[in-house]
């Protein structure tokens, strides 16, 4: 690590609590992974709530994905409806999984 060099903001705890939280105010559409290449879709609605500093998020009575908020890694898709995360998924023996939530988009 040189002398001036910066910390990205996408690996400070405030970024991706921030993040955690965009996800958990929107409504869900519709979660995808990335499977061998192929982005296959996982579950349609659902939502995600914070809890002792884990992301859940569910659909259908079941929670689809789990992770620790400071172990994950996320960033907003560029058209901003929706939201890319990766970590290890402890709500599936802690696999490292790779999903995109897509929000319901409402027209003002």
């Amino acid at each position: 690590m040189g002398l001036f060099s910066k910390k990205n903001p996408e690996d400070k705890p405030a970024f991706k609590r921030k993040m955690a939280e965009r996800v958990c105010k929107a409504k869900l559409r519709y979660i995808t992974e990335w499977i061998d290449g192929k982005e296959t879709v996982i579950c349609h609605g659902g939502m995600a709530n914070i809890r002792d500093d884990v992301l859940i998020i569910s659909s259908q009575d079941k929670d689809v994905f789990r992770c620790r908020i400071n172990d994950m890694k996320a960033s907003n898709l560029m058209s901003l409806d929706g939201t890319i995360i990766e970590a290890c998924d402890m709500a599936h023996d802690n696999r490292l999984r790779k999903i995109t939530v897509f929000y319901v988009y409402y027209r003002d």
